[in-house]
């Protein structure tokens, strides 16, 4: 029996302590959004973009559209020259300490501020249910920024300033794994723009 109340008064005293840690961590978790996870969120986003055709029904609207989707469909792909031009330089030092690429991940930066633009340029377009996906993609952004969150480009800075204890191995296996993600965004965006050509018979400017 005083086993039984010792187990009680341990599992009382220990469990409002181990809530407490994993609350944490789940919060900890939430606001954390790397930009891998931004552009595994904008592949799924881009995605069902092709679905929103069907719900246009005046060419003047779907004209408007389609050229949102250009312009971020260009701005993504000079996002995405300028991470292969990084990526090819870090991968020719072995990703070691690189101090003349601070200026291609400062250009990255702002490019994806460009690229928070254009997503809002989108947004009166498409459903309410793909609006939300929209904001969470925004915010998440946003929140990053704000907050100075460990983003793989700031894992990248920490790389060049010889901070110690970086994987580099991860941080190239995380690298090719977003640019391939934002590849396939801006092609299906591309295919996404061909669907609303075809069907509103939209000119080429």
């Amino acid at each position: 029996m005083k086993k039984i109340k010792n187990l009680i008064i341990i599992f009382i005293l220990v469990f409002p302590l181990y809530n407490s840690v994993a609350q944490k961590s789940k919060k900890k978790a939430q606001d954390y959004f790397e930009v891998e996870s931004f552009s595994t969120k904008l592949v799924l986003f881009v995605k069902k973009l092709s679905k929103e055709v069907d719900g246009f029904f005046k060419k003047e609207e779907a004209e408007n559209f389609e050229r949102a989707l250009g312009y971020f469909k260009t701005d993504l792909e000079e996002y995405l020259i300028l991470r292969k031009n990084l990526m090819e330089t870090l991968e020719k030092n072995n990703y070691k300490k690189i101090g003349n690429v601070k200026q291609d991940i400062s250009n990255l930066k702002l490019k994806l501020k460009d690229l928070r633009v254009r997503i809002r340029k989108i947004k009166p377009f498409v459903s309410s249910n793909l609006t939300g996906q929209a904001n969470k993609i925004l915010n998440g952004m946003i929140r990053s920024q704000n907050k100075n969150h460990s983003l793989y480009l700031t894992k990248l800075e920490e790389l060049i300033r010889g901070v110690p204890g970086v994987n580099k191995k991860q941080l190239k296996i995380n690298g090719q794994r977003i640019y391939n993600e934002l590849e396939k965004s801006a092609k299906l965006i591309g295919e996404v723009q061909e669907q609303l050509k075809t069907k509103f018979k939209i000119q080429e400017l």
